[in-house]
């Protein structure tokens, strides 16, 4: 029986066979759209799903709930010792404080729970989220113990770092997910920014006005960095920008180890249609 198992949500975006590989357990999100409530199983976003994108305003993030939380939580008590779960950013998604609010329920971690489980905050989305889960994972399976695991993810969450740049900036500023004084909102919209994840919120890291502009600033996000353990590309239905922003990144990192993905729903409903981001975790220099 395996010491330690791995949860996350399905905003991760990790793909399926290394969810398989290392038996990580996604705890998927809900989309409500109009009357449609979808849930996100973590699989791309259709082709239906992007034309709604670009044409409707973006769909209402709905966290998995606490007693779903507990769900899960309850049924791994008998195939491990305890669970590390991993989470979305608290500040974009009431996912993390739902698992936490769960997690009460069954011991805290290092006092002698009958079934202790350590919830982190990854302070990121997408694959951000996905290295720190796989990292987790990896680690888990090593042998290490809980309260290690625990600590070590807050250390090296500091090590994932995630960009984008998206047509529509207007959803991001109305859900309260970019932050930005309302007398701004104008001025801001008429930008092609590149967004980046700080500290866990969505903030703006050069404030670019073309599309041109924007896409090589998400390059030079990408080569600033001394050395890339691991690299994501994923996009909204900007196949043509992907394939250059590809080809540019291949000169400082290798193609056929990059992950190029389209992400989730949620994922993608926060990104909006048209957009590209890299989720790049920091590698040792040597």
């Amino acid at each position: 029986m395996p010491r330690i198992r791995v949860v996350t949500d399905s905003t991760c975006d990790i793909p399926d066979a290394l969810l398989k590989q290392f038996d990580i357990t996604v705890v998927p999100l809900s989309v409500r759209w109009g009357e449609d409530t979808y849930l996100d199983k973590g699989s791309p976003v259709a082709p239906d799903q992007l034309q709604r994108l670009a044409s409707e305003p973006p769909p209402e993030s709905i966290a998995p709930s606490v007693e779903e939380f507990s769900h899960v939580y309850r049924s791994m008590r008998d195939t491990c010792d305890g669970v590390i779960s991993i989470h979305v950013s608290s500040k974009l998604s009431e996912t993390f404080s739902n698992a936490a609010t769960a997690r009460e329920a069954f011991g805290p971690v290092g006092h002698g729970g009958q079934f202790p489980i350590a919830v982190v905050d990854s302070c990121s989305m997408s694959m951000g989220l996905g290295w720190l889960t796989l990292v987790m994972a990896r680690a888990a399976r090593a042998g290490i113990e809980l309260a290690k695991l625990a600590n070590m993810a807050t250390r090296q969450r500091e090590q994932t770092h995630l960009a984008f740049i998206t047509d529509q900036v207007e959803p991001l500023l109305a859900s309260g997910k970019l932050p930005a004084p309302k007398a701004q909102w104008n001025a801001l919209s008429a930008l092609k920014p590149l967004i980046h994840i700080d500290e866990g919120q969505l903030a703006i890291y050069e404030r670019t006005r073309t599309r041109v502009k924007a896409r090589d600033a998400l390059y030079n996000f990408v080569e600033d960095f001394p050395k890339i353990g691991e690299l994501a590309v994923l996009h909204v239905g900007a196949e043509n920008d992907l394939d250059h922003l590809l080809t540019r990144i291949g000169a400082i990192y290798p193609r056929e180890r990059t992950v190029i993905l389209q992400p989730s729903l949620t994922v993608a409903s926060w990104l909006g249609p048209g957009a590209l981001g890299v989720a790049a975790f920091e590698g040792e220099e040597g």
